[in-house]
């Protein structure tokens, strides 16, 4: 990798690292438990599955919105 790639992952690892803790404190502090110790995990990631999907949508109709976008059509 050159250095312009290492700086890119780093960041994005860094991002990662400090969202993801964020992310499990407040899933500990509204769910309680240890994950570890639940017994619907499966059931847990099914639901984070549909919810990435449905973000996905959502986000893939936002960037085609954007890229329609037209600035002519603005009127001040």
């Amino acid at each position: 990798m050159n250095q312009k790639q290492e700086e890119h992952i780093d960041k994005i690892c860094d991002g990662f690292t400090e969202e993801a803790w964020e992310k499990y404190e407040k899933g500990s502090k509204e769910h309680g438990g240890n994950l570890w110790q639940k017994a619907n995990i499966i059931k847990m990631i099914k639901e984070e599955a549909i919810d990435l999907y449905i973000y996905a949508c959502t986000l893939e109709k936002q960037i085609q919105k954007v890229k329609g976008f037209n600035k002519d059509k603005i009127k001040e």
